[in-house]
């Protein structure tokens, strides 16, 4: 069984990764120039995703999902780091799975409906990912942790 004080690293280095991912795809709607950095070909493109409708949900720029939730995971990581309650666990897990599942659409998205792939948003479902695995061995290792009897 993991360290749970490795998890707990680990988790805030993929949060802060994937945040990182998520500042980055926002730079790169604002800033078009930077759109041209992670091109590889006409089907590996951060522009195509970019400039196409779905990368706004009404309004509202999809970008902005990742940002505010890689933000909350990371204010959801704070109050159990401090308090070790596993209530907050219970939400980063939850939280996290909603993302996971938003990754998996979005990338959907991105494959069936756009017809490219844009590496830097792939890179922040991969991190969406990397939390959902460690907060669930987290839960697991703090569960059965709880369940032992005291030496």
């Amino acid at each position: 069984m993991a360290d749970p004080s490795v998890l707990k690293r680990l988790l805030v280095v993929c949060i802060l990764a994937g945040l990182a991912l998520s500042v980055y795809a926002a730079l790169e709607t604002m800033i078009p120039s930077l759109q041209g950095s992670c091109t590889v070909n006409s089907y590996v493109t951060c522009g195509k995703v970019a400039q196409s409708p779905y990368s706004y949900i009404g309004p509202i720029p999809v970008w902005t999902l990742g940002v505010g939730g890689f933000l909350l995971l990371l204010a959801l990581t704070v109050l159990y780091l401090r308090t070790g309650e596993a209530r907050w666990l219970g939400w980063l897990w939850g939280l996290a799975g909603l993302g996971l599942a938003s990754s998996v659409v979005l990338l959907l998205v991105e494959v069936a409906l756009i017809n490219a792939i844009c590496p830097v948003c792939v890179a922040s479902y991969v991190a969406e990912l990397a939390v959902f695995l460690v907060v669930s061995r987290l839960r697991l290792a703090t569960s059965h942790a709880r369940t032992l009897p005291p030496a």
